[in-house]
């Protein structure tokens, strides 16, 4: 039906263009003229389809369903051929990538900004997949890499298919769509946390228990005013989901690290257990915590030059020793920065993490590297060095601006990260990519 009606538009076209030579226009349908005009009383024609025939597009995405804890979405395609990229994605996720990477927020954005974030969050969290199928993703289930996918009441969620090229790269059809979970109950089950102490790091531990029914606990830790703050402007849920780390209960008792304190003052533990129904079950806990003094301290960091100006900045710099296990250099949007401080990073965890520059074969062999880029955007900026070696780890954080005439560094030398910083518990979240996992090329995605 569809392919006739298109041959049908083009006969008709080829007439009309006859037609208006011999200044009459005939319209054919099939093999009858169901109407005719004069060529000057018409500007244009349109043609839309009949009622109830769609256009086939190449991909589409629509949801079926929503649970507490599940989503189930269909995606259709021109033909079962046709293969593609899909993924599902909370809202304060995909926020936290806007504001990253595009300066704006999901109630700000505009569709073609929406639409370049979604495909780089595509190459983080998207599935293969090809021709007509319907997909169901349920909290806590594997996906089948090995990962359990992350579903949870109350949050909205964005939904995009997106067509491959012929090299498994992402396409030029993107469909997006969105909805949301249903609100979550009480649970019957139950959670609780209260703090212990310091273990001989330093590091605050915590005894966390819960009820059998609950499969995993989410966990928000950090400074209790800065916590506060957040919960009053984006709620809760927003602040536990878009910030918080998930772990088992098991994880939680067994794992000897605790979580870091870099200065004395009061700390807030948040903790939201959910169990197989989507439902909720919360606690927390309040402690002033002090730091203890660290007898060694990592490397040195010897700033040589440095000189910025007209969009450029470079920096060189040694560390010694030289035989360190770990080298970083990052820029980061000094505000950005700020921001991700309060909510409990330490400067160590973000001089490593999204777009650092790996220079530790450098030091190991030079004992020095020259920082240079050429495109610093126009704003505050600040570059942090990382080293860390046995002993520990330092930070050297400078703050600049490469536009504006007669501005001053702000230099904070050789800030001291005890070594022994627990391995997983220094609150990392999508904020704070790894290298390994930023956007550097188009994504391929694997069908087997």
């Amino acid at each position: 039906m569809i392919k006739r009606l298109l041959l049908a538009i083009m006969i008709i076209t080829g007439m009309a263009a006859t037609a208006s030579a011999q200044e009459t226009i005939y319209m054919i349908k099939g093999d009858k003229v169901v109407a005719k005009m004069n060529a000057e009383d018409v500007d244009y024609i349109s043609f839309e389809l009949p009622d109830g025939v769609k256009d086939q597009e190449k991909v589409a995405i629509e949801v079926n369903e929503t649970g507490k804890n599940y989503i189930t979405y269909s995606v259709t395609t021109a033909n079962q051929n046709t293969t593609y990229a899909h993924m599902v994605i909370d809202e304060p996720t995909l926020n936290i990538f806007l504001q990253s990477y595009y300066d704006t927020t999901i109630d700000q954005v505009v569709p073609e900004v929406l639409e370049a974030c979604l495909r780089m969050c595509m190459t983080h969290f998207g599935y293969a997949g090809q021709g007509n199928a319907t997909y169901r993703m349920q909290d806590n289930e594997d996906d089948g890499s090995g990962h359990k996918f992350n579903i949870v009441a109350g949050l909205n969620y964005y939904l995009a298919v997106c067509e491959l090229n012929n090299d498994d790269t992402l396409g030029e059809t993107m469909k997006i769509t969105d909805t949301a979970t249903k609100k979550a109950d009480v649970s019957a089950g139950n959670v609780s946390v209260s703090y212990k102490g310091q273990n001989e790091a330093g590091q605050a531990m915590f005894d966390f228990n819960g009820s059998d029914d609950i499969l995993r606990i989410y966990t928000l830790y950090g400074h209790k005013d800065v916590m506060e703050a957040f919960i009053q402007i984006y709620g809760y849920e927003y602040t536990m989901f878009a910030f918080g780390q998930v772990w088992t209960l098991d994880e939680l008792k067994n794992d000897p690290n605790g979580w870091q304190v870099d200065e004395e003052t009061d700390y807030a533990m948040y903790i939201l257990g959910v169990d197989a129904n989507g439902d909720w079950a919360k606690d927390e806990t309040f402690a002033r915590i002090t730091p203890i003094a660290q007898e060694k301290e990592g490397p040195k960091i010897s700033i040589f030059s440095k000189s910025k100006g007209e969009g450029k900045v470079s920096v060189n710099f040694e560390i010694t020793p030289s035989n360190v296990t770990e080298a970083y250099v990052r820029l980061m949007n000094e505000t950005n920065l700020d921001d991700r401080l309060n909510m409990g990073y330490t400067l160590a965890d973000l001089a490593a993490g999204g777009d650092a520059t790996d220079v530790t074969s450098d030091i190991n062999k030079f004992g020095e590297y020259t920082y240079t880029n050429n495109e610093v955007p126009n704003e505050w900026m600040s570059l942090l060095i990382m080293a860390k070696n046995e002993d520990g780890t330092t930070v050297t954080r400078m703050n600049f601006h490469a536009h504006l005439d007669g501005s001053q560094w702000a230099i904070n030398e050789n800030i001291n990260v005890p070594a022994t910083s627990a391995a997983k518990k220094h609150i990392t979240s999508k904020n704070n990519m790894p290298a390994a996992r930023k956007l550097n090329k188009a994504p391929k995605f694997s069908l087997k």
